[in-house]
C-alpha cells in the first residue's frame, strides 16, 4: 500500500477489496463440497436440531415398534438423513415432510397417552 493510499479512504478501501478478492481467489481454489456442506451445516444449526429430532424418532420407532409404527422410523431416517445433505432443489420437500411426520408423531403419541406416567 503506498502512502498516498493511506491519506485517502477511498483508496485505503479499494486496496482492501483488492487484498480480500485476491485472498477468496485462492481460497476457493482449495475448497472442496465437503468443506462446504460442512460449513453450511455448521451454519444452518436449525437443520443439524430438525435432524437429530428426526434420528431420535426414527431410532426410538425402530427400536420399539409399540408406540410409533416402524414405518414411521423409515421415513424419519430417511428424512433426517436428507437433513444433513444440502440440495436446494429438495429442501422444500423435504421441510414440509418433515413437518407432517413430526405432527403425526405428535398426534400418535398424544392419542395413546404416552406421555402420562
Amino acid at each position: 500500500m503506498a502512502f498516498t493510499s493511506l491519506l485517502n479512504p477511498f483508496r485505503r478501501r479499494r486496496a482492501r477489496e483488492a487484498e480480500l478478492a485476491e485472498l477468496a481467489g485462492r481460497l476457493a481454489v482449495t475448497r472442496s463440497p465437503l468443506g462446504d456442506a460442512l460449513w453450511r451445516l455448521r451454519r444452518n444449526r436449525t437443520a443439524v436440531v430438525a435432524a437429530a429430532y428426526l434420528f431420535a424418532l426414527a431410532f426410538a420407532s425402530l427400536r420399539t415398534g409399540a408406540v410409533l409404527p416402524r414405518w414411521l422410523g423409515g421415513v424419519a431416517l430417511v428424512l433426517a438423513v436428507a437433513f444433513l445433505i444440502p440440495i436446494p432443489a429438495v429442501s422444500w420437500a423435504v421441510v414440509s415432510i418433515g413437518v407432517l411426520i413430526v405432527l403425526y408423531a405428535s398426534v400418535a403419541l398424544y392419542r395413546q397417552n404416552a406421555g402420562e406416567l
